[in-house]
């Protein structure tokens, strides 16, 4: 009935603290700590807990956090139809046929999805660096947490939202974070099973330009 979604970037820490009453569920509160590039992995893990702290969450309470940048992929991939345990094989293939693995100490996630129309397998995998993983995981331990989910920024973006707003079947969802270093676009409709997900490779100088972007993603989606 409670539950934390957590931040961690270069410049901050947010915590959201979230409480379920019947079918809703409600902001019950939020976090904010500083950081600098300067700050070791004690003084991110002591951000961390003033987070929890002023959002109201206890260690207790259920953790999701997330991890993101240009370096974790999410991508749609077409298997035949495989075992379950064959399944992250087969991606890592795909990943490094496509030139796509980022290198050997990486890490696959995959979800089936619906079937293609062939009898195969429609696979929304994400692939990240573990060095990447690490450090977020590192600095939650010394704080004395352990998450219960690790998500990809976007795909949690997307989940929170599908989560709290109903969303037509013939609809699509544009979903933009926009920060001064990791802004990205998110774009969904359930038709097309797996969203597009962009990093922006430099800071947007205007809100034309953002608007631009998201037309140009848009009509790329579509």
């Amino acid at each position: 009935k409670r539950a934390v979604g957590l931040e961690i970037t270069e410049e901050v820490v947010r915590a959201v603290l979230v409480k379920k009453k019947g079918p809703q569920f409600t902001l019950a509160g939020v976090g904010l700590s500083q950081l600098s590039s300067s700050d070791n992995d004690q003084a991110a893990a002591q951000a961390v807990l003033a987070a929890l702290k002023d959002s109201g969450a206890n260690k207790r309470d259920p953790l999701v956090c997330a991890v993101g940048g240009p370096q974790v992929l999410v991508k749609k991939v077409e298997l035949p139809e495989l075992p379950p345990h064959q399944i992250l094989d087969a991606v890592r293939w795909h990943y490094k046929e496509t030139g796509l693995l980022l290198g050997e100490d990486t890490v696959f996630d995959a979800q089936v999805l619906e079937p293609t129309q062939s009898g195969g397998m429609n696979i929304l995998s994400v692939c990240a660096p573990k060095g990447l993983i690490d450090k977020r995981l590192g600095s939650l331990q010394m704080a004395g947490l352990a998450p219960r989910h690790v998500d990809v920024a976007p795909l949690a973006t997307l989940n929170a939202f599908l989560s709290l707003q109903r969303v037509e079947p013939n609809e699509t969802i544009v979903l933009l974070s926009l920060s001064e270093r990791l802004s990205f676009l998110c774009v969904h409709n359930r038709e097309s099973l797996v969203p597009l997900v962009r990093y922006f490779s430099q800071e947007l100088e205007s809100p034309a330009d953002v608007v631009e972007d998201i037309r140009t993603s848009v009509t790329y989606f579509q």
